[in-house]
């Protein structure tokens, strides 16, 4: 598998599925044990959903499988307008999906699903791919809490660029520790011969297990 993001692929909406549709990617032989619905709060589980992030977003930026092949098992497509508003306007037009288990963003997020969303734009192509996932940390003041906690934190700087093949460029001293329990993560990744831009924010203090990280194939990343 070639590093980054292959080259952009159209994709006709006719052939983009109706709200309620199935997944039916099947993700196991990558992951082994480890749960895409419920991921674990630890690197484990972030690996999880990133691995899986990485796998499906290229394979719907290239044009390679539609949205039913790549959406793993148990989970189901919906309008992502009423996914995350609980109501939506007559201008959808199949542009913008949710990958989610519920179907309802406040009861994913309460349970720890991760949630992805793809976009579109007017000429076919994909325009951005996303993955959030977070919760309340569940026995936030156990010492094992405390150490998936830090791991997490980690790999944000460590196993999330590798896992999308990308070069951190904000904030510019990342390597340096103590690192902050939340922060906003610019990154590069190979995208088409070119650079496309993922930003990502993570907020994994005492109380709290959040991240969301989106890919922005129409976003170049600029030359200073």
């Amino acid at each position: 598998m070639r590093p980054g993001f292959g080259d952009a692929g159209l994709t006709d909406k006719n052939d983009r599925p109706e709200p309620g549709t199935a997944g039916r990617g099947d993700y196991a032989a990558f992951l082994g044990r480890l749960s895409i619905i419920e991921p674990a709060k630890d690197v484990g589980g972030l690996w999880t959903v990133f691995r899986v992030t990485q796998l499906l977003c290229n394979a719907l930026h290239t044009g390679e499988a539609s949205l039913a092949e790549v959406a793993p098992k148990g989970f189901v497509l919906a309008r992502a307008d009423i996914h995350e508003l609980g109501f939506g306007g007559d201008n959808w037009n199949k542009d913008w999906y949710a990958i989610t288990v519920t179907g309802d963003a406040e009861k994913d997020e309460a349970a720890g699903h991760p949630i992805w969303r793809v976009k579109y734009g007017e000429d076919g192509r994909l325009s951005s791919c996303g993955v959030s996932i977070g919760s309340p940390s569940a026995n936030q003041d156990s010492d094992a809490d405390e150490a998936a906690r830090e791991g997490a934190i980690r790999f944000m700087y460590t196993g999330l660029p590798q896992s999308l093949f990308g070069i951190i460029t904000e904030p510019r001293f990342a390597g340096l520790y103590p690192l902050s329990p939340f922060e906003a993560i610019e990154m590069a990744t190979p995208c088409g011969g070119s650079w496309c831009r993922i930003s990502t924010i993570y907020n994994f203090q005492p109380d709290y297990w959040q991240v969301s990280s989106i890919i922005n194939f129409g976003l170049a990343v600029k030359a200073e």
